[in-house]
């Protein structure tokens, strides 16, 4: 029985806020005296036999959860009468009635195990349309000529109510020469009239609408409506929305469905781990804002670029739960490395003489992610080749992320010519001096690149060597 309860509170839940159509019913407090009364009466519970093992809760907690309160205590009444004159408005007629009357779980209990082991005359649906009763009876176990078990009933209350067509429903039991007959009394769930979705942002109405097979005009199924609700978690998980979710369902007493989806809202960045980079260097690299719909699929780019950067040796991502329902913080765990570069060379020949280079730099200087190195060449006497290279990286200069290099520059080289048969004509030293600002944006995959533009050009030809 437990276990009957928990899953129908499951489906209670599931359908988040009970249909408010078959509407405004709570459960009603224990009728214990009818059923007393009921008791002694040859037909066990015409009020009071009790409802199916499961059925009877969870009806009870969808209904609570979603609709109206059809009876709210004394002291409730006395202190807000408009608000209890407003919800009787609302209260579906069916459901206040059905509420009224409807046994205690415990008592269905007791009175069922009176009739073990009889034999079943009859089974008969009370409240079910042709359409309904059919399903129902076909999800029976116990048919008429089998022997009544309490197991086998609460099995078969249990199949019925997975039909998806009933709101909720109890037996009742009739001693009859023969053996028994039992009597369900279901309350089917109302007609739907139409769907309403809202809180959608980032998936059209109309693809989470395609997804939702129950008709308009028909008894709804609050089974087939489970199965379309996971459809439209489906439908956000596969494009990487992952904390979507239907968190209200509600229907009203005309048959009017809403269902309001959250779709789980970045609330915050956190970054930790980071003792040079400074964190806005790694929050730009984010591929989605925060107050737009978590992305799984964008969290792990983010993640991709963090690393690309060259600063970390690891970088990993872990979501925290927010202050608001269903948000999350997205925390960046980085380690980093080192960035800096130090090179030193030296050699001889006996053609040039002592040849050396040194070069330092930084692809994060400061933190900043800027990137900057200096290179020093020198070889051969004065009037050899020689000269240094300054560049400076910035790779934000806007939003487009357009990178910017600035380069100064003063060398030089030995410029050797030669003739079509390969033959030496001359060779000279060649001095190049100035600087450059380049501009690249990045786009996608693409690299555009901008004309360098060339800050006080100079090439001099300081000395000239013709050969014989």
């Amino acid at each position: 029985m437990k276990k009957t309860n928990r899953r129908f509170l499951a489906y209670a839940v599931a359908l988040a806020a009970s249909f408010a159509a078959v509407p405004g019913g709570t459960q009603a407090a224990p009728v214990e005296t009818p059923q007393a009364q009921a008791a002694a009466d040859s037909e066990t519970t015409p009020k009071a036999a009790g409802d199916p093992a499961a059925e009877a809760d969870t009806k009870a907690a969808t209904a609570a959860a979603a609709a109206p309160a059809t009876a709210a205590p004394a002291a409730a009444g006395s202190e807000a009468p408009a608000a209890q004159k407003e919800e009787q408005t609302n209260v579906d007629p069916r459901t206040a009635e059905w509420t009224k009357n409807r046994p205690q779980e415990d008592m269905i209990e007791k009175y069922s195990k009176e009739y073990e082991g009889q034999t079943i005359v009859d089974t008969v649906f009370e409240g079910a349309t042709a359409l309904t009763e059919n399903t129902a009876k076909a999800a029976l176990s116990m048919k008429t000529g089998d022997m009544f078990t309490v197991k086998g009933m609460n099995a078969d209350r249990e199949a019925v109510y997975n039909t998806g067509y009933f709101y909720d429903l109890f037996p009742t039991f009739k001693k009859v020469p023969e053996g028994v007959v039992i009597t369900y009394h279901v309350l089917e769930n109302p007609v739907l009239k139409s769907v309403h979705i809202t809180g959608n942002t980032v998936i059209k109405t109309k693809t989470l609408r395609d997804a939702i097979t129950v008709k308009n005009g028909e008894i709804l199924n609050s089974r087939d409506l489970q199965q379309n609700i996971q459809a439209i978690k489906e439908i956000y998980r596969n494009d990487g929305y992952i904390l979507a979710k239907v968190t209200d369902m509600n229907i009203d007493k005309d048959g009017n469905l809403f269902l309001k989806i959250n779709e789980g809202i970045l609330e915050d960045y956190k970054v930790k781990g980071n003792s040079k980079t400074k964190d806005y260097v790694i929050l730009r690299e984010m591929r989605q804002k925060i107050g737009e719909p978590f992305n799984s699929k964008l969290a792990r780019r983010s993640m991709q670029r963090v690393y690309n950067l060259g600063f970390f040796e690891d970088v990993n991502i872990k979501m925290n739960p927010g202050v608001e329902p269903n948000a999350v913080i997205m925390e960046l765990d980085v380690k980093e490395k080192n960035t800096g570069s130090f090179g030193i060379g030296a050699g001889y020949s006996t053609a040039d003489g002592v040849l050396g280079m040194v070069s330092i730099g930084d692809s994060n200087i400061g933190g900043t992610g800027d990137s900057v190195s200096i290179t020093y060449e020198k070889s051969g006497s004065a009037t050899d080749a020689k000269g240094y290279t300054f560049s400076w990286r910035h790779p934000y200069l806007d939003k487009k992320e357009t990178a910017g290099t600035l380069r100064f520059y003063n060398r030089t080289y030995e410029y050797s010519d030669y003739d079509t048969d390969g033959n030496l004509k001359e060779s000279y030293m060649r001095k190049y001096s100035g600087g450059e600002i380049r501009k690249m944006v990045i786009c996608r995959m693409a690299i555009r690149t901008a004309a360098p533009i060339t800050i006080n050009p100079g090439v001099t030809i300081t000395s000239a060597r013709r050969a014989a």
